[in-house]
């Protein structure tokens, strides 16, 4: 079970210890190769201290992915501020699609590990859910911004959230093998499906 934030820096340090631990299993091993043991070897803490901070390795796991949440939300926050001085749909498509990915890279190993957890159960987990619909409001003042009322739906912003993410991610997993390895050709083609999607 999730507890609050600890307060003394001698407890701040061994939960970053465990995270630090955790996510560099997490990108070796997956979710289910990881073990409570190998987290509490690796950061050099022991197994009970990791029970007791975290409850079980779900919870360890949302603490990280909520961090990714928190970058993803203020990235989010970050683009739709720009608007007001965006010359054009197209770079700013393709601007968003470049620091998106960059975020998927940095917050890879806990992105997949919530991916595995989505497979076993077929459940979305509602961090996951908050996160994607703050994407959605991101192409929703997308859409208001750059194409004209009554031209666009709020199916289009969900398609469009859609396409970010999915794309995106499975390029950071290596699963799109024939997608442009050149970053700027990657984007912009990105950036055109993005565009065909939110028109929709």
């Amino acid at each position: 079970m999730y507890r609050p934030e600890p307060k003394q820096a001698r407890s701040k340090l061994t939960e970053r210890k465990f995270l630090r631990a955790f996510n560099e299993l997490l990108r070796l091993q997956g979710f289910a190769g990881t073990t409570v043991n190998d987290v509490a070897v690796l950061s050099g803490q022991t197994r009970s201290a990791f029970l007791k901070r975290f409850g079980n390795k779900q919870g360890a796991l949302e603490i990280l992915f909520e961090k990714y949440c928190e970058a993803a939300s203020a990235t989010m926050h970050d683009v739709v501020q720009e608007l007001e001085n965006a010359p054009k749909l197209h770079a700013t498509l393709v601007s968003t699609s470049q620091r998106y990915e960059a975020l998927l890279q940095t917050h890879k190993a806990s992105n997949r590990a919530m991916h595995e957890h989505f497979l076993k159960d077929l459940e979305v987990h509602d961090l996951t859910k908050g996160i994607f619909c703050e994407c959605v409001e991101m192409m929703k003042h997308i859409q208001k911004k750059f194409l004209e009322h009554g031209t666009y739906t709020d199916k289009g912003a969900w398609t469009g959230a859609q396409t970010l993410v999915t794309v995106n991610y499975n390029y950071v997993l290596k699963a799109m093998p024939a997608f442009p390895s050149d970053c700027s050709e990657r984007h912009h083609l990105i950036a055109d499906l993005l565009e065909t999607a939110i028109k929709r």
